[in-house]
C-alpha cells in the first residue's frame, strides 16, 4: 500500500478521534517549525489513544517508538512496522536486546537528518491518573545518536490532559510546549512536566526531594479537583455562558427540521457503537485498554459497513450516479449523528 495506503488509513483515523471525543483542543502549534527535524515527548497515561490522537492532531509527519514487546506477534509486527513504529528495548526485555537500541537509534537520527519527526513517550509507561513518572533514558540515548551524526533536533513537550480516560465524548486537551534549550535538557523537560500537568500542586519542592508526593495517586484527585475549578481554563468543558436568544432559536429550528436525516444515520451508527460499547468493550482485562480497543473496533466495524453499503448501493441501482448519490446520502446522516448530538447537548445547557 505504500505511502497512499497510509495517509488514507491516516485520514480515516482522524476522522474516528474527532467522533470519538466531544471537543480536540490543540494549543501551542505556533511552537512547531516546518521544515525542522523535531523530537516530540508527550506524557502517557492512555494507552493506544495517546498516540493517535497526537498523530492525527500534529501538522507533521510523525514516526513512533514503541516497546518492543508489542512486537512479539509478527503480524502485529507487521502491522506497526506499516505505521512506522519501531521497538525500543528495555532492561525487562533483557541485557543483550538492549543493545539492539544503539542501531535503531542510529537509524532515527539518520531520518531526522532527512527532516523527519519522532515522538517517544519518556515515561516508558502508561497509567490513567494525571500524573508525572520518572523519565526513562531512551529519548537521552536518541539525542546522544543525534550528536555523534551531527543532526539538532528540536526537543518539544507536549502535555495531554484527559477530561476522562474511559469514556468517549469527552474533552481532550493537548498542549505543545517551547523548545527546549539544548543545555539542561532533562531539568528543562522536568519542570516543564510539573509546571503544567502537575501545576495544580502547591509549593511544589525540587524534582529530588519531591518525586514520592508527585508519583502518589493523591496526585489524581487533586487533578480531578482543579479540573472542576478550571474548566473554562482548560478548555475541556463546554462554554458555561447561556445561550444568546437567536442562537438558540437557530439551534431549535436546525435540530428540528434535521431529525429525519438523524434518524436515518442512527439506524447505521447505533448497532455499531452498542457492539463496540457493551460487547467488545467487556473484552480487555485491563480497563486502562478499553477506550483503545472500542475505538478501533468501532473503526473496523464501521470500515466493513461502509464497504457493505458501497456495494449494496452500486448493485441495486443500474446507474453509477444514483449508486453514488445514495451512498452519499447514507454517509452524510451518518457523519451527521455526532453533529446532532454535539448541538443537542448544547442547546440543554
Amino acid at each position: 500500500m505504500g505511502k497512499l495506503g497510509y495517509y488514507i488509513i491516516h485520514a480515516w483515523v482522524k476522522l474516528a478521534v474527532a467522533l470519538f471525543y466531544k471537543r480536540i483542543t490543540v494549543k501551542g502549534l505556533e511552537n512547531l517549525k516546518k521544515g525542522q527535524p523535531t523530537i516530540y515527548l508527550a506524557n502517557h497515561q492512555n494507552t493506544l489513544l495517546d498516540a493517535l490522537v497526537l498523530v492525527v492532531s500534529l501538522p507533521m509527519y510523525v514516526r513512533f517508538l514503541a516497546r518492543a514487546d508489542m512486537f512479539a506477534n509478527p503480524k502485529t509486527a507487521k502491522v506497526l512496522d506499516f505505521f512506522k513504529i519501531s521497538p525500543v528495548y528495555r532492561l525487562r526485555d533483557g541485557a543483550s536486546q538492549v543493545k539492539k537500541n544503539a542501531s535503531i537509534f542510529a537509524q532515527y537520527a539518520k531520518q531526522l537528518q532527512k527532516g523527519e519527526n519522532i515522538l517517544l513517550f519518556p515515561e516508558g509507561t502508561h497509567t490513567n491518573k494525571w500524573i508525572f513518572r520518572p523519565l526513562k533514558k531512551g529519548y537521552q540515548r536518541l539525542l546522544e545518536a543525534c550528536k555523534e551524526q551531527g543532526v539538532n533536533p528540536d526537543v518539544v513537550p507536549i502535555i495531554i490532559h484527559y477530561e476522562d480516560h474511559y469514556k468517549g465524548n469527552s474533552c481532550l486537551l493537548i498542549e505543545i510546549g517551547k523548545p527546549l534549550p539544548q543545555e539542561n535538557m532533562h531539568d528543562a523537560l522536568v519542570a516543564h512536566f510539573q509546571n503544567n500537568l502537575l501545576r495544580f500542586e502547591e509549593n511544589m519542592e525540587s524534582h529530588a526531594t519531591a518525586q514520592k508526593s508527585v508519583y502518589q495517586h493523591t496526585a489524581n484527585q487533586k487533578f480531578e479537583t482543579f479540573i472542576e475549578d478550571n474548566k473554562g481554563q482548560l478548555a475541556l468543558s463546554e462554554n458555561p455562558k447561556p445561550m444568546r436568544p437567536l442562537y438558540k432559536l437557530g439551534y431549535t429550528l436546525t435540530l428540528l427540521f434535521s431529525w429525519p436525516i438523524f434518524a436515518i444515520g442512527v439506524l447505521f451508527w447505533l448497532p455499531i457503537h452498542l457492539l463496540a460499547t457493551l460487547v467488545l468493550g467487556k473484552i480487555p482485562k485491563d480497563p486502562q485498554f478499553v477506550p483503545s480497543f472500542v475505538l478501533v473496533a468501532k473503526m473496523i466495524f464501521s470500515t466493513i459497513v461502509i464497504l457493505g453499503l458501497a456495494i449494496y448501493c452500486f448493485l441495486i441501482f443500474p446507474s453509477i450516479m444514483e449508486g453514488i448519490l445514495l451512498f452519499g446520502f447514507i454517509l452524510c446522516c451518518w457523519a451527521f449523528v455526532p453533529f446532532f448530538l454535539q448541538r443537542w447537548n448544547r442547546l440543554l445547557k
